[in-house]
């Protein structure tokens, strides 16, 4: 779902440069920049998120370890 939205968001950046005018091209790049940053500030929150919650698997693990239990007798 993630690589459609990303893809027709493309598709809609590319429409948007298209049809940019000479007059209308100063607040067309800025409009570019706001995508790419946001762009980016979506990536970097999933690869955070990833990171955060192989974290705490790998912590919950550790905790099952220690008391002696697992997800199976559960």
């Amino acid at each position: 779902m993630t690589t459609a939205l990303v893809i027709l968001a493309l598709l809609v950046l590319g429409a948007g440069v298209l049809s940019l005018s000479q007059a209308t091209l100063g607040v067309g790049l800025i409009g570019i920049a706001c995508f790419l940053g946001i762009m980016a500030r979506l990536a970097q929150a999933e690869a955070h998120t990833s990171r955060v919650i192989s974290a705490l698997w790998r912590v919950n693990e550790k905790l099952d370890a220690i008391s002696g239990t697992d997800e199976e007798s559960k």
